[in-house]
């Protein structure tokens, strides 16, 4: 518990001055940056790719989407992209002359495009109208939620939420975490009120807190499910008492698309004139 504080600790600040005093394209680089290792982690760590030049190339691809997503590419750019990582897959596929499994090339495309085109909704968010203020509501929908259901669990948990997935989870702790997660928006609503002088819609701000801290807990047991099918504890040891990128971020490959969603569909903020 101490090391997990002791890492929120240093990166919630840290996170902080490359959202708000840092330009967009440092946010963007971070996200690239664990874009690329949660692609080595689901890849490498569980054992689903062992080709260095499939990973390679996976590792890079996952990295290369969130940029392409800052600069707003062409659809054809990462179109070619994805057609030459195709290509380059299916290459190693024949030259293994029949000893890679297919299923290996559905692992790549999973780890090196889907899990980062959704991380990369944390980009899109923060470029795009009201990003300042959008981009830490996943963030804190996520987060707090984790937090929240771990101590309401703790104190609370009677029922298993999914005791074969994840024996610790449970429905008490859900239930905490999904309040958690909506006083966490209400605070935050008060704080761009009276600080920022902007109106966010404080009910569209729970709707948000409410389907986005049920998607932080997909997330979680989604990830927890390849765990358990490949025997891994952890992703990765790159956040000690968290575990890996995965480990930390598996909630986010979820909500932060989510989040998204609703702010083209249900905007938080509205412009006024």
């Amino acid at each position: 518990m101490k090391s997990r504080l002791l890492v929120a600790a240093v990166c919630i600040p840290a996170l902080l001055v490359i959202i708000y005093a840092l330009p967009p394209i440092a946010m963007t680089i971070l996200v690239a940056a664990m874009c690329g290792i949660a692609a080595h982690e689901l890849l490498h760590t569980t054992g689903y790719v062992t080709g260095t030049r499939m990973l390679i190339c996976c590792v890079l691809t996952a990295a290369a989407i969130p940029i392409w997503s800052y600069f707003g590419s062409p659809l054809v750019v990462g179109f070619a992209w994805l057609l030459a990582l195709y290509f380059l897959l299916s290459g190693e596929l024949l030259y293994s002359g029949g000893k890679l499994k297919f299923a290996s090339l559905a692992y790549a495309i999973y780890g090196a495009v889907l899990v980062p085109l959704l991380l990369s909704s944390l980009v899109r968010i923060l470029t795009g109208d009201f990003g300042k203020y959008y981009i830490v509501v996943p963030i804190i929908i996520a987060f707090v939620a984790d937090a929240a259901a771990l101590f309401s669990g703790m104190l609370f948990g009677k029922h298993k939420l999914a005791p074969v997935i994840s024996p610790k989870k449970t429905v008490e702790g859900m239930i905490g975490g999904i309040f958690g997660a909506m006083v966490a928006m209400g605070i935050y609503c008060l704080v761009v009120f009276f600080a920022f002088h902007q109106v966010p819609n404080v009910y569209l701000a729970l709707v948000y807190a409410l389907l986005g801290s049920l998607a932080s807990v997909l997330g979680d047991l989604n990830f927890s499910v390849i765990k358990r099918q490949t025997g891994i504890k952890d992703y990765g040891t790159l956040l000690p008492g968290h575990g890996g990128v995965l480990d930390r971020f598996d909630s986010m490959v979820f909500t932060a698309p989510l989040v998204e969603l609703l702010i083209l569909w249900l905007p938080m903020f509205q412009v006024t004139t």
